[in-house]
């Protein structure tokens, strides 16, 4: 058995540095036979939970940053729905009433869309 890919399973950061832990891992890491994702696993599993609180603001800081281009146009849907709300608070309602009654007489009075198949 390849002591190496043991070693990378029970390697944990403690309070060691991170670029410590990281360059015994990436040294345990190259002469095994672990995918990728596995290695991945297995770094985030032995680094303690101080450097994995860290690593988890810094990515999604990163996320946050690099996404900016795609979270803007959700601020501008966002704007205009707070626009369209306001102009419909503030328009009058009996206009917007006497302007949807005779489109709601014409649904009552339509005939069935079956009498018009037949």
């Amino acid at each position: 058995m390849n002591d190496h890919a043991v070693l990378v399973l029970l390697l944990e950061q403690g309070e060691r540095s991170l670029e410590d832990h990281t360059m015994d891992f990436v040294f345990f890491a190259n002469s095994t036979h672990y995918p990728d994702r596995c290695l991945c696993l297995f770094y985030q599993a032995g680094v303690n939970t101080t450097t994995r609180a860290q690593l988890l603001a810094t990515y999604i800081e990163w996320v946050l940053r690099s996404a900016q281009p795609a979270i803007t146009p959700l601020r501008r849907e966002a704007a205009r729905a707070h626009r369209w709300q306001r102009a419909r608070a503030s328009c009058d309602r009996r206009a917007i009433a006497e302007e949807c009654l005779p489109r709601e007489r014409m649904m009552r009075e339509a005939p069935p869309i079956v009498t018009l198949l037949r």
